[in-house]
């Protein structure tokens, strides 16, 4: 009789199980890259609805302009780093002060304009259902007076107050 090479069934079936098992990591390596993909699709896109929100939050403070008397009057200025919790019912869940102004009277304004602007600014679509998280400072600044180059005189009225609104990107 003739002598041919026959493998064992067991040896065979472990042989392409082997091979199977060699070819499973390249097949799954396809599918973290397009996963990849899609996650930073995902926060880009999240990304750029929370830019949005803090430009319509800012327009929104913008509306909303004021000076407290009591710092118009003591000539304060100085400006306010606000960080606002959003929940995902679109309400403050939480507000606090990350950088002061280096007066009260300030930072309460910036806390409390930006609590009353919050209802006012529309979410993006991106962000509906979400909670999100929101950085801006506020900016107090007294008009200067042109003879003296400084802050006006603490008893003179300013002819034109304002504060202006910022906001920090997310890194």
């Amino acid at each position: 009789m003739g002598t041919h090479l026959r493998w064992p069934r067991a040896g065979f079936l472990t042989i392409a199980l082997f091979l199977l098992a060699c070819t499973l990591p390249a097949r799954a390596q396809d599918a973290p890259p397009r996963a990849a993909q899609e996650e930073a699709a995902n926060r880009a896109e999240r990304n750029a609805a929370l830019e949005l929100y803090r430009a319509r939050l800012v327009q929104t403070c913008a509306k909303l302009r004021g000076y407290p008397e009591e710092a118009q009057r003591q000539g304060l200025t100085g400006a306010a780093t606000v960080f606002l919790e959003i929940g995902a019912d679109g309400r403050v869940s939480e507000e606090y002060l990350a950088k002061s102004s280096g007066h009260g009277v300030l930072d309460t304004f910036a806390l409390d304009v930006l609590k009353r602007a919050v209802p006012l600014t529309q979410i993006p679509a991106a962000l509906h259902n979400s909670a999100f998280e929101v950085a801006v400072v506020m900016v107090f600044a007294l008009p200067q007076n042109e003879e003296s180059g400084g802050v006006q005189a603490r008893n003179a009225a300013p002819k034109a107050v304002h504060h202006r609104a910022a906001y920090l990107q997310n890194e």
